[in-house]
């Protein structure tokens, strides 16, 4: 099933009009992620934006797509390349040391990434969410705009 994907933080939904005029019922949850979901940011973005975990949206994305109220929407996801993440890595460890792969999984398993399928489209919000960990500012601040860098633009 689509919302059991690995990949589903990447994936992109839209809203639909279902063309019968049959009564549904949502409960709260369900309306805030419906509200939620724009085709233009991914589920880990809308996750985000409404203060939801990935597990909970993974239920509630379920019940929408059953529903018929969200469609999925087919964009190609383009990655980071490995030297992207090997120099974010290195600078990261000369901000924070031998915690640097630490704080990495961390993030990732708080946006429900992989470290070899990171999306170029959330991975802005990665390294700013790295940086946060990063407890000097002047390093913080270093960090996140020599990595921001090279990031390629989309």
């Amino acid at each position: 099933m689509l919302v059991d994907s690995p990949d589903l933080p990447q994936r992109y939904f839209k809203k639909t009009i279902r063309n019968d005029i049959e009564k549904v019922t949502l409960d709260a949850e369900m309306i805030r992620l419906l509200t939620g979901i724009d085709e233009s940011k991914n589920i880990s973005q809308v996750a985000r934006a409404v203060k939801m975990d990935l597990s909970r949206v993974r239920e509630i994305l379920g019940k929408l797509l059953d529903l018929g109220l969200v469609v999925h929407v087919a964009k190609e996801i383009i990655y980071l390349d490995r030297a992207v993440i090997e120099f974010l890595i290195k600078k990261l460890s000369e901000a924070v040391g031998p915690m640097a792969e630490i704080v990495i999984e961390d993030i990732m398993d708080e946006m429900g990434l992989q470290i070899d399928r990171i999306p170029v489209d959330a991975a802005s919000d990665f390294v700013r969410n790295i940086a946060r960990e990063i407890p000097q500012e002047e390093n913080r601040i270093l960090f996140e705009d020599v990595v921001l860098t090279r990031i390629p633009k989309r």
